[in-house]
């Protein structure tokens, strides 16, 4: 891949993704956060009702698309 080439992100042989070189001229916003960081510290996990091996999971997931 060259610098500055257009790059195509693909899920099982589509594409779902394009990443682009930024340019200075591109019209990107930046905004800023609506709450502050520490609303972040309050937040909790979501344990599961069984244990789970995410790798299985994946694995599964992939063999009902």
């Amino acid at each position: 891949m060259d610098k500055g080439e257009e790059l195509v992100v693909t899920s099982h042989n589509h594409p779902i993704a394009r990443i682009i070189p930024y340019s200075a001229s591109s019209k990107l916003k930046l905004q800023p956060p609506r709450l502050p960081i520490s609303r972040l510290k309050k937040l909790r996990g979501v344990k599961p009702a069984k244990p789970v091996d995410p790798v299985a999971f994946l694995i599964e997931e992939r063999h009902r698309r």
